[in-house]
């Protein structure tokens, strides 16, 4: 009695196991089938025995089966295909091992399997899930409740120019050390499922270049609505930060303009007057008279004011450029003439990197001169004895990019964002309109001016110009 409830219970389990199990003696003939694998293949064990073959079981591989019963060697994970009695083929994975008895001696072999279509349904459906994910322009991150990241979508990599290999299993934090703000709504909507949305924050790609991104959290459940992790999205807005700052700077511009405007004619009518008295006055005592020191002075002073109305007139009305076809390389090989000299005086390491293909573009040279001379006069300011300036000129499909990359202490962020303010400036003699001025120009091609800076690494500008059209 005991020993049939012992075979009843070893039944049940059997049964219970949501894996198809067969067994066969060592002649290969099915001895047990449980629940299982009746359901798989809808053959019961009469049925199944009846075969009085093998291959009536699992199809095409009783080289395996064979094998395992002869040698006693296990096979695990195999696909193959099951007959069934509905006549369609079932795609199973298959793992077959030795059955021993008491003694350890061989006496036939245990074959599982599992159905594998559903296996294969839930593939499908997780490669197009991966594949809309894929085809999403914004970047997805998934994050499991650790703050691990588990998944990279394909925009995620265009956007950050880091591929899902390098981030995956890594802390998020690790890999993007955004503003801390961004971090504390990540880890809450980890801890406690408050979503965020449209955070602004910036991060670094993998050329080391600021990119500005809208970011959003969202808390991923399963059906028994248990928190699996967040998904991350974050949208690059890196385009339109630039034309709003754009925006902002040609606003600046245009009230410091209508200032000029109005001022600066009614300060040089009478600087103009003060200049001729004064000179008027220096004629009249020897050349070694002490007075004489006085009237240079002031003079020079005078001089530089009037150079900075002239600065402040190109703000309200700057000249029409004088525009022609150019090569942008022929007019830095004219600089490079022009500041070696320069270079040289200050044990500056001048290096310039022409493009291998003409950039032809349609620019008023001498303007365009005095934006690249003003640029490589501030690097040497800014780099000092020993540094280092490079001048690289790279070639698009629709713009020729002008980089200034020098090796000097950087640009603290507080002053990076005013630097193109008109009569900001961190020099001692410095009238704050060089850069204002030169953006201005540039802004009149129709190009742009960006900056890179990080202290203790340096500073890059890139001057971008649209390429002529033939």
């Amino acid at each position: 009695m005991q020993t049939k409830d012992s075979d009843r219970l070893r039944e049940r389990i059997l049964d219970s196991i949501p894996v198809g199990i067969v067994t066969y003696d060592s002649q290969g003939n099915v001895t047990y089938v449980n629940k299982v694998a009746e359901s798989i293949t809808g053959y019961n064990l009469d049925e199944i025995q009846s075969f009085q073959n093998i291959n009536h079981v699992l199809n095409g591989d009783a080289e395996i089966f064979w094998k395992t019963l002869q040698s006693g060697q296990p096979f695990f994970g195999f696909e193959s295909y099951c007959p069934s009695k509905s006549g369609i083929e079932i795609p199973v994975v298959t793992s077959t091992v030795p059955l021993l008895d008491d003694n350890n001696e061989q006496v036939g072999i245990v074959a599982t399997f599992i159905d594998n279509s559903e296996m294969n349904r839930l593939r499908a459906v997780e490669e197009h899930a991966s594949l809309i994910l894929d085809h999403i322009s914004d970047g997805v991150v998934t994050l499991n409740t650790e703050g691990i990241i588990t998944g990279f979508n394909r925009g995620a990599e265009e956007i950050t120019g880091l591929s899902a290999s390098e981030v995956k299993n890594r802390k998020f934090e690790d890999v993007f050390p955004l503003a801390q703000l961004v971090l504390d709504k990540l880890h809450e909507t980890i801890h406690t499922g408050r979503e965020c949305k449209d955070l602004k924050a910036e991060i670094k790609d993998k050329q080391d270049r600021a990119r500005f991104m809208l970011v959003s959290t969202r808390v991923l459940r399963n059906r028994n609505h248990t928190v699996l992790g967040v998904m991350v999205t974050f949208k690059d807005v890196t385009i339109q930060e630039l034309l709003e700052e754009q925006i902002r700077q040609s606003e600046k511009l245009a009230v410091i303009g209508e200032l000029a405007a109005g001022t600066a004619h009614e300060i040089r009518n009478p600087l103009t007057s003060v200049k001729g008295f004064i000179q008027l006055l220096d004629r009249k005592y020897e050349n070694d008279a002490p007075e004489k020191e006085y009237f240079r002075i002031i003079l020079s002073e005078l001089n530089r004011v009037n150079d900075i109305i002239r600065e402040f007139l190109l703000l309200s009305k700057p000249t029409v450029p004088n525009l022609r076809k150019i090569d942008i390389n022929s007019v830095m090989e004219d600089i490079r003439t022009l500041m070696t000299s320069d270079a040289l005086l200050h044990n500056i390491d001048l290096q310039f990197e022409l493009s291998k293909t003409p950039a032809i573009c349609e620019v008023d040279v001498e303007q365009i001169k005095q934006v690249f001379i003003n640029l490589i006069r501030n690097a040497f300011e800014a780099t000092g004895l020993n540094g280092k300036l490079t001048i690289a000129i790279n070639t698009g499909m629709e713009e020729c990019e002008i980089c200034f990359m020098d090796n000097g202490p950087g640009i603290p962020k507080e002053v990076l964002s005013r630097i193109f303010e008109p009569f900001y400036t961190t020099k001692n003699e410095g009238t704050g309109l060089g850069l204002t001025v030169s953006y201005r120009i540039i802004q009149n091609h129709g190009g742009t001016i960006l900056v890179d800076s990080e202290e203790g690494k340096g500073t890059t500008f890139r001057v971008r110009l649209p390429l002529a059209r033939n």
